[in-house]
Parts: C-alpha cells; sequence; structure tokens
C-alpha cells in the first residue's frame, strides 16, 4: 500500500502553492502588529521622557538667584530694567487679582508675574498693568522675604 501526499494546489486546482525557502522562519502579521505597536509606544515614552527631563532640569537653575540680586530689584523697575539684573525668568504668567475677580481694588488688576529659580532659592516679581514692578519677593530654604 502506497500513501499518496495530497496535490499542493489551490482550491482552483490549476496553480501549485508557493514553497516556504528551507530555513526561513515566517511570522504572522500581528506578531508584527503587536511588537510593533509596543516598540513604537516604547520609543515615544523614552522620547518624551528625556524632553520632559530636560525642560525639568533646564528650569531648575538660575545662577543670578541670589539674596544680593534681590535687593537690587524694588518697586517701579521695569521688565527690562529687572531682565537685566536676573536675565530671562524661569517662568512667567499673567496676574489676575482682586478688581478682575469683583474686587474694589482697581490698582490689583493685570499685570505679569515673573519667576526665577535656582534649586530651593526663588525671587518673584509682579508687575502691574502699567509694566512697572510693584511686588518683589524672595523665597530660600533659609528664609523668606
Amino acid at each position: 500500500m502506497t500513501i499518496q501526499r495530497p496535490d499542493r494546489r489551490d482550491a482552483g486546482g490549476d496553480q501549485p502553492h508557493p514553497r516556504r525557502p528551507a530555513g526561513k522562519l515566517v511570522v504572522p502579521l500581528w506578531v508584527w502588529l503587536v511588537f510593533g505597536g509596543f516598540g513604537a509606544l516604547l520609543l515615544m515614552g523614552c522620547a518624551c521622557g528625556g524632553v520632559a527631563t530636560l525642560f525639568w532640569f533646564q528650569g531648575r537653575t538660575n545662577p543670578r538667584v541670589t539674596e544680593e540680586n534681590y535687593k537690587k530689584l524694588h518697586t517701579g523697575m521695569t521688565e527690562a530694567e529687572v531682565k537685566a539684573v536676573m536675565g530671562e525668568p524661569n517662568a512667567n504668567g499673567e496676574a489676575y487679582r482682586d478688581a478682575k475677580d469683583g474686587g474694589d481694588d482697581p490698582r490689583d488688576y493685570g499685570g505679569r508675574i515673573m519667576r526665577w529659580r535656582n534649586g530651593d532659592e526663588y525671587i518673584q516679581v509682579r508687575f502691574g498693568p502699567d509694566g512697572k514692578a510693584e511686588g518683589v519677593g524672595y523665597q530660600s530654604s533659609d528664609r523668606n522675604h
């Protein structure tokens, strides 16, 4: 009795199936999608984490944040004068207080706040709507002003 192998033809019966070269591993599509997607997510996470770390450490140090420079700052200075002493701020934003929120002090409406940081030391300057410094603050782990 002879065992015959089935014919390696497709459903139409007229063309033989292509053979896979011996020793070559064929990886299914779902494996590529799963591991490729995981690899892409891992790569994006590393890239985003690196950029975030760069900004975090870059924004933490400013050697001009000292008590001596704080003493050079006073109310009435312009932003340009303050930046000449302190350099570019680590953070800045708009300052809205009492009058903007329905309060009765029109002097405390609008302006900007600029902050400089060096480790545990901070200097903050609040500017009024006219662009002049209205308040200056200094904070360190040793003392607050």
